[in-house]
């Protein structure tokens, strides 16, 4: 499954997470007045980020601050006193910007709890003196049921957030999320109400880092299954399951076993949306992906953190060229690292060149694409190894080999010469033999096939008698071994009773 980069503005870097730290935030993020990354769209939303903090931020101090539009305006100077009052080196109170003149604000220093509401004090920073109940404004903490003179008809439930109404003391009202985003099903992450219905599946297993089940199966985007929790010990690794949380389900190299990549999906098409070559990627097993390599067959690769992007499951990466052929790295949470070769299905094609390339077909390009005939010799218009192995044949991706006895298995090419022999015997799971003996890392030994025969008497069937004359040989180098590794044992015993029955081989 593809993680939704469609989200994500990547040509050379994958998405970026919001991980920050009080020094630095991620794009689309700022420092509030308390150090803590707060997002830039938050400004000017409609809902006051400020001193009291009623969404997690005081964001008095944003952009527009200096222009007296605290909050992009969403604040009075009274919800921003705190922040924009400051105080100097005398204890004299003053404005932190520019706004002396404008609205008769004062911060002269001031003493909470003389009974008088006055300069930088309010609701928040002095409830003593500025909180009344009977002044005719519902503000701080309270509602209507501990001061009904000044809160009268402001009512958890109305679906009207209004006076002291925050998600906290009444969510039925006030949304937990600003405008444009929804919360999350299982935690409090709030994502763009966008993610519902996109044909992305954010479910249980949250593999694109959120769940909206709750939201009409995230709009239809997700099946009844995708949203269920997972059953250990039913045999499917899925929603979520790891090697670790349910080893019952899930292999302990499940993540490296499964990952590919290809250069075009049916959910995307041939090009992405920006018109680039891409490459998507996959896996099962729910590991986290932490960096990524890529780069040209012999070239030094570029490496990127992925860490903080939260890739569970996969993710296409795109701004690629056309037909443009790379081998990648992908590191999982636990060290573990799997390889993979691909190129962009992504190109223009040139009719008429005699290759049916990816964006071409029958009808639109006759000369290159027409149904050839299987068997002819000529590998051309639409034949190719799957579909005609007679005419065209196998070909492996840049940088790999086809292994010599099992036809269609591709391995890297740097395996031949590395002086590890990948023999007849595939101690490695590789023969490569018939590219000159793997190299030099093989013997002539090591390189010999050759088919037993397991009627060591003689007598034209393998039977008890053969099989009395192996056990005599059992651990022994000079009798009865039938595999040619070098001893008598279970493999050649093995090898004698597939073979049991009437035999000619003795002759």
């Amino acid at each position: 499954m593809i993680v939704r980069t469609l989200m994500c503005a990547m040509v050379m870097a994958l998405c970026t997470s919001g991980v920050a730290n009080a020094q630095e935030c991620g794009e689309g993020e700022f420092l509030d007045y308390n150090g803590n990354c707060a997002p830039l769209s938050w400004i000017g939303d409609g809902y006051c980020d400020g001193d009291s903090e009623a969404f997690g931020f005081n964001m008095c101090n944003g952009p527009g601050a200096n222009l007296c539009l605290w909050d992009g305006g969403d604040c009075t100077f009274e919800e921003c006193a705190l922040a924009i009052c400051a105080t100097d080196n005398f204890g004299n109170g003053f404005l932190s910007t520019p706004c002396q003149q404008q609205g008769g604000y004062s911060c002269d220093p001031t003493e909470c709890g003389d009974g008088v509401c006055e300069g930088a004090e309010n609701a928040v920073s002095c409830p003593a003196d500025c909180l009344v109940c009977g002044d005719g404004v519902c503000e701080g903490t309270e509602n209507a049921l501990t001061c009904p003179d000044d809160c009268a008809g402001i009512i958890c439930g109305d679906g009207v957030c209004e006076g002291s109404e925050t998600f906290e003391t009444c969510p039925a009202d006030c949304p937990a999320c600003p405008a444009g985003q929804v919360l999350d099903c299982a935690d409090d992450d709030c994502h763009t109400a966008a993610w519902v219905g996109d044909t992305y599946c954010d479910g249980y297993a949250q593999q694109y880092g959120a769940n909206l089940c709750c939201f009409d199966l995230d709009g239809g985007d997700c099946s009844a299954e995708d949203c269920e929790a997972p059953e250990c010990g039913n045999g499917v690794c899925s929603g979520g399951e790891t090697f670790a949380t349910c080893p019952d389900d899930c292999s302990e190299t499940l993540c490296i076993d499964s990952f590919a990549v290809v250069g075009s999906t049916d959910e995307i098409g041939l090009c992405y949306t920006d018109g680039t070559g891409y490459f998507s990627f996959s896996w099962e097993g729910s590991c986290l992906a932490t960096e990524i390599a890529f780069g040209a067959t012999g070239e030094e690769p570029s490496v990127i953190d992925i860490s903080g992007n939260g890739f569970t499951a996969g993710f296409a990466f795109f701004g690629f060229g056309e037909y443009e052929c790379l081998d990648f790295v992908l590191t999982f949470e636990d060290g573990t690292t799997s390889s993979a070769s691909a190129c962009t299905d992504c190109g223009t094609g040139t009719c008429g060149d005699g290759s049916c390339d990816a964006n071409e077909d029958e009808s639109a390009c006759p000369d290159d694409c027409f149904a050839a005939t299987c068997g002819d010799g000529v590998c051309e218009g639409t034949e190719d190894y799957d579909t005609c192995p007679d005419d065209c044949p196998f070909q492996c991706p840049a940088g790999q080999v086809e292994d010599c006895v099992d036809a269609g298995e591709c391995i890297t090419e740097d395996w031949i010469g590395d002086s590890y022999c990948d023999g007849v015997a595939q101690q490695y799971g590789a023969d490569f033999c018939c590219y000159g003996n793997d190299g030099g890392d093989c013997t002539e030994a090591e390189c010999t096939y050759f088919v037993p025969c397991a009627d060591l008497n003689g007598d034209g069937a393998v039977d008890g008698l053969d099989l009395a004359t192996m056990l005599a040989c059992w651990n022994l180098s000079d009798c009865g071994d039938m595999t040619g590794d070098g001893v008598t044992g279970a493999e050649d015993l093995t090898y004698m009773l597939n073979a049991w029955g009437p035999s000619s081989c003795a002759d």
